[in-house]
């Protein structure tokens, strides 16, 4: 039963018959008390709930627990619904099958349009997920961030029984009883994100702009990366099944209704805020499995966007935070930065001697001309090709998944550089 307009998930909507409770010892008395009172014998008492007499009977001794579906038939029985009100208030225990772990101290509303709500959702989009067997799951290296994650979750859910791995590839696990309130509550999808392009939920991006900016704060945190005079981002989506010319068109164009569901989320909680990143799309091929992926990535740039980036979003994990304090303190003193350095003619007059040399330039040899980062380069190329100042000539062969493509400056960027000499 979904329930996700609202982003709150009230624990009696959820399948009944997969949600399990243990209750205190008082209020279970409370309930096989009265159902004695009046059925006299636990035989009549399994007649008339339509329960099995070995559940009746290892309820009455506390044996065991008991699920949603079971407690809702001596509701009923009994005509009396305000009992969930005594129910909701004394469960100890949340389980998804009488044994395991579950979460210790529940809640019985679950928001998720909150600020935590948020949080904990980002992290299963971004560096998480949940498992085949209905786990949620959050890895990163960075304990800090896993001890945030597991903060919020207690927010949310109460006291969750998680196994946490501390060596090779960290992570977090939650129960199994977590992953049903996600999937049966908000319609989330278990297995590889790559292949089930989940979707963010409609209500977080619909929310108050402090939920969004938590969850895309949690979203860079987990996928975002940070060089000198750049944000990075990227997320990856299967292509397996898709047309090679589909796929040639989806990167010449970067048509990103191809992109993932999560990615284009990102993309418009980012727009919300008034970031407005680039994009670029490249392709590699998983030799294990043989399986295509395009890989997309934006990229946050310019005055501007970086000091709305530092200003509304910024990071959790100490060293990104402090390369982006750093960033912010440079652009903060400075005049805004042309993108392509002192100029977009003094950018061109460097590439063209460049391709005087060369016959032609890439990312590669152009980040070595102008002792530059290779990102820095590549972006300026794009830059100058969107103005359609220079034109692709060809593809160099590489051994990495990005493909280098090699350029000239057009006839049309010649032109704006005799312009500019009047």
């Amino acid at each position: 039963m979904k329930d996700n307009s609202s982003g709150i998930i009230n624990i009696w909507n959820l399948p009944q018959e997969k949600i399990f409770v243990k209750l205190n010892k008082n209020t279970r008395r409370v309930l096989v008390s009265k159902l004695l009172r009046r059925y006299k014998t636990l035989a009549e008492i399994s007649r008339r709930t339509g329960l099995s007499y070995s559940i009746t009977k290892k309820f009455k001794y506390g044996t065991r627990s008991i699920s949603l579906q079971a407690l809702n038939k001596i509701i009923i029985t009994l005509g009396k619904p305000q009992l969930k009100d005594l129910i909701n208030k004394n469960i100890e225990k949340l389980l998804s099958k009488t044994g395991g772990k579950g979460i210790s101290q529940p809640k019985t509303l679950f928001n998720f349009n909150s600020i935590e709500g948020a949080i904990f959702l980002s992290a299963i989009f971004h560096d998480g997920g949940i498992n085949k067997d209905m786990q949620p799951f959050y890895a990163n290296f960075d304990e800090k961030m896993r001890t945030k994650i597991k903060n919020v979750s207690e927010q949310i859910f109460g006291k969750a029984e998680f196994y946490e791995n501390k060596k090779d590839n960290p992570f977090v696990r939650f129960p199994k009883i977590i992953g049903i309130i996600l999937v049966y509550g908000l319609g989330m999808k278990p297995g590889y994100k790559v292949y089930n392009n989940p979707a963010v939920p409609e209500f977080i991006l619909s929310s108050d702009l402090s939920i969004k900016k938590a969850f895309i704060k949690q979203a860079f945190d987990d996928e975002g990366s940070i060089s000198r005079n750049e944000i990075y981002f990227s997320l990856a989506t299967d292509v397996t099944n898709i047309p090679k010319e589909v796929r040639s068109r989806i990167k010449k164009f970067k048509l990103l209704k191809f992109a993932s569901r999560i990615f284009l989320a990102d993309k418009a909680i980012l727009e919300n805020i008034g970031i407005k990143p680039t994009f670029s799309v490249y392709e590699t091929k998983v030799k294990k499995n043989k399986e295509i992926r395009h890989y997309w990535q934006m990229c946050i740039t310019t005055k501007l966007n970086l000091l709305l980036f530092a200003n509304n979003v910024g990071f959790t994990i100490n060293y990104k935070k402090e390369k982006l304090k750093k960033l912010a303190k440079k652009y903060e003193k400075k005049k805004e930065i042309s993108p392509y350095g002192k100029g977009k003619v003094d950018a061109l007059k460097r590439i063209g001697e460049l391709e005087k040399s060369k016959g032609y330039f890439n990312s590669i040899t152009l980040a070595k001309f102008l002792d530059k980062s290779f990102a820095l380069s590549s972006l300026r190329i794009k830059q100058l090709k969107d103005e359609k100042l220079i034109k692709k000539i060809g593809e160099q062969k590489s051994r990495g998944p990005i493909p280098i493509y090699l350029y000239r400056i057009s006839e049309r960027g010649r032109r704006y550089i005799k312009s500019q000499k009047l």
